[in-house]
């Protein structure tokens, strides 16, 4: 069932700032990909383990043959830049090649809260300070 509260077509940046067991980390990549995902930024701790298993989970729900055109994700991965810039890059340059992605959702993989943080931090990326 997919989650009301995301739009039904998206760009996720995934902030790992913990390391995931595979079975969580799993299930979050099959939530992004049931859920609408096509463009996943994953930036963070072992980002490149995410930006493998999207790639992973759109394969298998395609039983590994040949993904339809427009439903595969884009996937990459941002190990080594300011989160900033990785907002900068989903919401300006992250681009699919058949479906207009307006809405960017913010995954954030941590025992600690920081939305305020990381919407203050988008905000202010959005406005070019």
């Amino acid at each position: 069932m997919r989650d009301a509260s995301v739009p039904a077509r998206f760009k996720a940046i995934v902030a790992i700032e913990e390391e995931l067991d595979p079975k969580a980390r799993d299930a979050v990549c099959d939530w992004l990909v049931a859920s609408g995902c096509l463009y996943m930024m994953a930036w963070g701790a072992g980002c490149e383990i995410f930006y493998d298993c999207v790639d992973e989970t759109i394969r298998d729900r395609h039983d590994f043959g040949d993904i339809p055109v427009g439903a595969g994700v884009v996937t990459t991965w941002h190990e080594n830049e300011p989160l900033s810039e990785v907002m900068w890059f989903a919401r300006f340059a992250a681009e699919h090649s058949v479906a207009v992605l307006q809405d960017v959702v913010l995954v954030h993989l941590s025992s600690v809260d920081r939305r305020e943080e990381f919407k203050d931090l988008f905000e202010r990326t959005m406005a070019g300070d």
